[in-house]
């Protein structure tokens, strides 16, 4: 059973092909017209994967190669060519897996100026025509007609190429980093012929069609093959541990000559014994980090990134259960956060518990499918005249906002598709008992002393919600008023049902 396998049209292929005898074979022909590119097209047989023409399991190594000498744009990849064949030479010998890597990382270190494409890059062509000093305190500044100017957001090269460097190393798609990730399956053969059994049958490494380099651990069972963040056993064959080798070494070998300025690291939240939990549902990330520490008028802010499954959480240090300003606060950080970013950010959910760095607040993105039968009769029993389109348009559009005011306010419409004016008000209040849903608030209301239900939800609700240059007015951001509409609520989404289900929109 290989360790290596891709999919053909959702069959799964093992790649049984030996990768050091096709890399020794391949360098055998680098006198040939070409070379390197049009040695390995002649090597590689394609047959129909998916309606095109893909490399054949036999083949799959040097379609990798392939990918490897394209890794570069095409205005420099020739000139980077014998940089990488130097790499592919320290790869030949075989032997351990540690062994591999020890040759190559060598080799990366020596001309990781080049692998990187750093000798050819704009950062490092800025860097060099707007040059950049560091002063003793850390700040930037640049020499302009004998004036000293800081600089914000520039470094000095030196740093600019560490930067660039590391960058190129650790993302999926560096340079060095798609290299690491050949070099590492050249090492999981190594080790995979010489300690199988440490290998599940049920993992093995697959090759996606559209991108060899791409590969990733997957969990093979009968129905689907499944992505899974499985680690192999000897530390050579991670990618993202070679990324981080060349780094160190390069560091090590190329420091710094001012060091860097140590900070004392905050502790956030650490004045307080409880933290108040927010989900929300929203596409934003804040930085590439799992997490952001954001300070919003002279408190910590903790925001944790979400996921495609889970909703990010936001968090903030409280001292009891009951932390009215603290969820003001988070309110009105979202509200400005929202502004700045132009990305919707919707509370979902909230938790109140003690201070730890996990959130007990795990929300995600979708609780559940509401099922019904598939032969589930669309009809009202009511003609579908323009005004009951209107009026069924504004209630999908009210119910499916996640804001409690605009849901309001669509379904309230409804009510004054025929009935515009006073008039609705009658209507409300003559109806007021009908729907059994909303009569226990409706009860509550009139035990607070509010006898005319009409005039209530037109001065509470819909009058203070469209308009803003009167009382009472609403505040999206006011958690008490956010609560009272979400209790009133009900009430007028009930009205509107009966008012689509009545023949006033016939």
């Amino acid at each position: 059973m290989a360790l290596v396998v891709r999919y053909r049209q959702g069959t799964r292929v093992d790649v049984d092909a030996d990768p050091f005898e096709d890399l020794t074979h391949f360098l055998s022909r680098r006198g040939e017209p070409g070379f390197p590119l049009g040695p390995l097209e002649g090597l590689i047989r394609r047959e129909i994967w998916d309606q095109w023409p893909r490399p054949d399991a036999r083949s799959t190594w040097f379609a990798l190669l392939q990918e490897f000498f394209r890794i570069h744009g095409d205005q420099v990849r020739e000139r980077i060519w014998q940089a990488q064949l130097r790499l592919l030479d320290a790869l030949v010998p075989g032997g351990a897996a540690e062994d591999v890597w020890s040759r190559v990382l060598a080799v990366v270190l020596q001309d990781l100026d080049e692998l990187t494409g750093w000798e050819f890059s704009t950062a490092r062509m800025s860097a060099i025509r707007w040059p950049v000093e560091r002063a003793q305190d850390g700040t930037y500044y640049r020499e302009e007609d004998g004036e000293r100017i800081q600089v914000i957001g520039a470094r000095t090269l030196i740093e600019t190429r560490l930067e660039y460097i590391t960058d190129d190393c650790l993302r999926r798609y560096g340079c060095v980093g798609q290299m690491c990730r050949l070099v590492a399956l050249f090492c999981l053969h190594s080790d995979f012929q010489r300690y199988a059994d440490r290998y599940p049958e049920s993992v093995r490494a697959v090759l996606p069609e559209d991108s060899y380099l791409q590969w990733g651990w997957h969990h093979l069972n009968p129905f689907r093959s499944s992505r899974v963040p499985w680690r192999p056993p000897d530390r050579h064959s991670d990618p993202d541990v070679l990324a981080i080798d060349v780094i160190a070494w390069y560091s090590q070998r190329n420091p710094l000559p001012v060091a860097a300025q140590v900070t004392e690291q905050r502790v956030p939240h650490q004045d307080f014994t409880r933290q108040y939990e927010l989900a929300v549902d929203t596409d934003l990330r804040l930085g590439d980090e799992d997490e952001a520490l954001i300070v919003y008028r002279d408190r910590d802010i903790r925001w944790l990134n979400g996921t495609r499954a889970v909703c990010p959480v936001v968090i903030v240090g409280v001292h009891d259960n009951h932390p009215v300003a603290e969820m003001q606060l988070v309110e009105e950080f979202l509200s400005i956060l929202c502004f700045n970013t132009q990305i919707p950010l919707a509370p979902v959910t909230s938790v109140i518990g003690p201070r730890k760095a996990a959130p007990t607040v795990v929300q995600p993105r979708k609780l559940g499918d509401h099922i019904y039968p598939a032969s589930l009769r669309l009809d009202n029993a009511r003609l579908l005249s323009p005004e009951r389109c209107l009026a069924l348009a504004l209630y999908r559009d009210g119910i499916s906002s996640q804001s409690s005011y605009y849901q309001f306010l669509s379904l309230y419409k409804i009510l004054q598709i025929r009935l515009p004016g006073p008039s609705v008000a009658d209507w409300i209040n003559a109806h007021a008992d009908d729907n059994i849903p909303s009569i226990t608030r409706i009860r509550e209301l009139r035990a607070e002393g509010v006898t005319n239900l009409a005039e209530y939800l037109y001065e509470n609700w819909r009058n203070a919600i469209a308009h803003v240059e009167r009382e009472p007015r609403v505040n999206p951001d006011d958690l008490e008023q956010r609560m009272r509409i979400n209790q009133d609520l009900p009430i007028v989404r009930d009205m509107a049902r009966t008012m689509i289900e009545s023949e006033l929109l016939d």
